[in-house]
């Protein structure tokens, strides 16, 4: 897999660009940009778009349609 697919990979599950930039061993900068570009062309979510009206991450209880959200508060 290439860096930037190994990179879109983590992000789809959660993982933050500092978290994805060290488990990967790549530079910090380098994965914000990767992860921009994905959420360019479509291949990843925005949480702040996916977030801004997500009744998830700002309720007290958990939708099950939340429920792998990341963005979700677990209660």
């Amino acid at each position: 897999m290439s860096a930037l697919g190994s990179v879109l990979a983590e992000a789809r599950v959660g993982g933050t660009a500092e978290s994805i930039s060290a488990r990967l061993g790549l530079a910090r900068d380098l994965v914000d940009l990767m992860i921009d570009q994905g959420e360019r062309l479509g291949l990843l979510g925005s949480a702040a778009a996916a977030c801004g009206t997500c009744v998830g991450a700002s309720a007290d209880i958990v939708r099950p349609g939340c429920a792998g959200c990341p963005f979700a508060r677990a209660r």
